[in-house]
This record gives C-alpha cells, sequence and structure tokens, in this order.
C-alpha cells in the first residue's frame, strides 16, 4: 500500500469508521468520550436490528465466534443477575444502576461492526493515535504544572488507561503481520503508540498496570525480535534502548522514585503504627482494613452501599481508624469493595466478569489471521491489566474503567468476527 493509497483510504473514512476512530483517539484528551462513541455505535446498532440488517444475526456464524460470544454474554448475564439480586434485596426497590444498563446496550455495538465490516486496521489507527494525544496532553500538564499528569479526571485513571493505549498497541507490534498491505503502515504508529503511553503512565505516577505492563513490553519485544534478522534485530535494540533510556532521564524523578519511596515508607509505618502517613499506600491499607471488618458482617451478601458507608463512617469516629476513611466511598480495591458491599456471592460475579472474557478471546491465540490473533491477545490481555488495576482501584464503580473495559471487549470480538466471516466466505470461493 503506496503513501498515496493510505492517505485514499483515510479520506474514504466512512462515518461509523470516524465514530471509532475519533472516540478511541480522544479516550485520554476528551471528557466523556469513552462513553460517546459506544452509544453512538450501540444508538446504530439498535436502529439496524430493529430493521432486521441482512447480517444481523450472521455476525457470529463461525463457531469459535460463536462459542467466544457466548461466554462474554454469559459472563455479562450473571454479573448483572447478582448484582440485581443483592442490589434488590439490600434496597427493595427494582431499578437498573447506571453502571449496570452499559452490559445490556453495548452487545448491540456488534451488530453495527458487523453491519458496516469493519477491519481492524481502523481500530488499530483509534488506539495508537490516542496513546499519542494522550502523552502530549501529559507532557503539557507535567511541564506547566510542575504536578504529576492527572488528564480530565485523576492520575489513576488517567495512568492507567494509558496503560491500556500502551499494551495494545505493543501487542498490536508482536502480533501483526506488516508485510499485509492493509497493516504496512500500522507499524511506525504502533511503536510511537507504545512508546507514548508507556511515558503518560510514568507521567502520571499511577503504579497500576506496571507489572502487567512490564510482562507485555517484554513478551512484546521478545515476539518482535524473533520475527525480524539480524540487521534489524540490532536496530530494534538499539532504539528500544535509545526509548527507554530517554523515557527514564526525561521523567521527573518525583513522579517515579520518590512516589515509589513514599510508598514503601508508607507501608512500614502502617504495620508498625497503624497510622496513615501518605495518601497512597498507607491510605490504601487503612481502606482495605476497613472493608474486610465491614465485609465479615455478612460475608455472604454483604451490608449493601448504604448500609456499608454508614458502617465506614462509624468506623472513622473509632480511635482504631482514620477520620480520612469517610474520604472516598469505595475501598480503593475491586474485591474488597465487592466484598464488604455484596459479600462472597458479588465477588463472585466479578470473578466471572474477568475470568470468562479471558477463556472468550483464549481459543483466538493460534489463529492463521495476524489480525485475529493480535486482537485474541488483547482480549486475553484486558481482564489481566483490569484484575490488576483492581487492587488498588473499584473498577466497576469509577466511569471510564467500565466504560473501556466492556465497549472494547465487544469491538475485540466484532473485529474478529468480521475477519473469520471474510475468512470463511475466502474459503467459499476457492
Amino acid at each position: 500500500m503506496s503513501k498515496l493509497q493510505y492517505l485514499h483510504n483515510l479520506a474514504k473514512l466512512r462515518s461509523v469508521e470516524l465514530i471509532l476512530v475519533i472516540g478511541l483517539f480522544s479516550t485520554l484528551i476528551v471528557w466523556g468520550s469513552y462513553t460517546f462513541w459506544p452509544l453512538f455505535l450501540s444508538f446504530i446498532g439498535l436502529i439496524e436490528w430493529c430493521r432486521q440488517t441482512p447480517h444481523s444475526k450472521k455476525w457470529f456464524e463461525d463457531h469459535l465466534v460463536n462459542e467466544a460470544r457466548r461466554l462474554l454474554w454469559s459472563s455479562f448475564a450473571i454479573f448483572i443477575s447478582i448484582s440485581l439480586i443483592l442490589e434488590i434485596y439490600h434496597t427493595g426497590t427494582i431499578q437498573i444502576p447506571e453502571h449496570l444498563a452499559l452490559f445490556i446496550i453495548y452487545p448491540l455495538i456488534a451488530t453495527t461492526i458487523a453491519n458496516h465490516r469493519l477491519t481492524p486496521f481502523w481500530f488499530w489507527i483509534g488506539v495508537s493515535a490516542g496513546a499519542v494525544a494522550g502523552c502530549l496532553f501529559a507532557i503539557f500538564q507535567v511541564y506547566t504544572t510542575g504536578e504529576r499528569a492527572y488528564g480530565l479526571l485523576n492520575p489513576i485513571t488517567f495512568g492507567d488507561t494509558a496503560v491500556v493505549l500502551c499494551a495494545a498497541s505493543f501487542i498490536g507490534l508482536a502480533f501483526l503481520d506488516f508485510k499485509q498491505a492493509e497493516n504496512k503502515n500500522l507499524r511506525l504508529l504502533l511503536l510511537v503508540g507504545a512508546t507514548c503511553g508507556m511515558i503518560t503512565s510514568l507521567l502520571s505516577g499511577s503504579k497500576g498496570g506496571w507489572l502487567s505492563l512490564s510482562t507485555i513490553i517484554i513478551f512484546a519485544v521478545i515476539k518482535i525480535i524473533q520475527s525480524v534478522n539480524f540487521r534489524q534485530k540490532i536496530i530494534l535494540l538499539i532504539l528500544i534502548g535509545s526509548i527507554l533510556s530517554a523515557t527514564v532521564l526525561l521523567v521527573p524523578k518525583s513522579l517515579v522514585h520518590n512516589r515509589i519511596l513514599s510508598g514503601w515508607n508508607g507501608l512500614v509505618t502502617w504495620i508498625e503504627t497503624g497510622k496513615v502517613t501518605e495518601g497512597s499506600v498507607s491510605m490504601r491499607l487503612e481502606f482495605w482494613a476497613a472493608g474486610i471488618e465491614i465485609f465479615k458482617e455478612n460475608p455472604l451478601i454483604g451490608l449493601g452501599h448504604t448500609a456499608t458507608n454508614q458502617f465506614r463512617i462509624d468506623l472513622a469516629k473509632t480511635p482504631r481508624y482514620s477520620p480520612e476513611l469517610t474520604i472516598l466511598k469505595t475501598f480503593d480495591n475491586e474485591y474488597i469493595n465487592r466484598l464488604a458491599n455484596h459479600g462472597a456471592l458479588g465477588l463472585l460475579g466479578t470473578i466471572v466478569l474477568f475470568v470468562l472474557p479471558f477463556f472468550a478471546f483464549y481459543r483466538f491465540r493460534k489463529n492463521e489471521n495476524s489480525s485475529v490473533k493480535a486482537l485474541g491477545y488483547l482480549g486475553m490481555t484486558l481482564p489481566v491489566l483490569y484484575m490488576e488495576f483492581g487492587l488498588s482501584v473499584s473498577i466497576f464503580d469509577t466511569n471510564i474503567f467500565r466504560q473501556v473495559y466492556v465497549s472494547w471487549l465487544i469491538t475485540l470480538l466484532a473485529l474478529i468476527a468480521v475477519q473469520q466471516n471474510s475468512s470463511m466466505k475466502s474459503a467459499d470461493l476457492e
């Protein structure tokens, strides 16, 4: 694909592709964009579903896609059912909370993507461009305020979402076949996107996802090096080394080294004295201890949000706990938050929402189509990343986390379905 053809393809962007690309591009720089594009695509899907568009029921004809769809939809259904039953039990009212509505609405995204036969190319464009945009925004904030980058919301959501964009770019680099015409011009953009996502995460000072991201980077680099000749390996190693060195030198020391040191001191102090000395590690340990205390009151189904918040206020008045316990309405940990509010049964619903999607995409890891393989690995990576994020933040009580997690899983599966369907048609023609 020549540069002229590449520009020609960009000029021919359809409205649906434009919504996806702009939505992903603006994830970190436009408030609510991570909600708007899934809603737009869901609305289009609803209209086409009502019209019974010919392809509406055929997007999962491939048996692997059909099995993956069942697992993904089942994870949504189990999570919604458990959450609704417990909410009704604790509140005595029947209503669908806002944070559960997207699990019902967003599957229509798949209908839109299938009917318009979107190709993964536009997804990779949006993801990598979004990482670059987020990085520029982070650099601007850090070097104009002197503080850690916080994006539009706060450093944790900003940094963790940057990790997702970074991981996606690295996975694209590792598994896409760049000899294919449609992927030829993606390599550089994905490399820049991966680098920018990593820098953004460091500038945010948010430690969530660093372990998973480090693993992904090492795995991706090994995979990339294995696919090139000796001369390219040397060039690639020098380039990667230069990027990592530049990143370490450019990132202000306070955003990484000092935060790690502060967190370690906070951990030691809290264990020895039980005092909260900083707003990261010791504060979270205080929240977690309170969450476990509340969980013990009703281990099976929890106390519900209202009773849990009141219990937290009461604990904050005791000498054992810090008054700062009332600052947040969650426990800064997805698992403890779920245990306190909905008990072991609620935690089961959360675990299902991570485990079933992982295995839904696991079946595509050895697919002959490089695009399907890349999308499959990304689908496996998302639950792992968000499980790690969940150690320091309440995932499904935070809008950007649940929006990105759910909409991306559905989008990835729909893009895989389109690719598999195209392969089936090609085989039939042969």
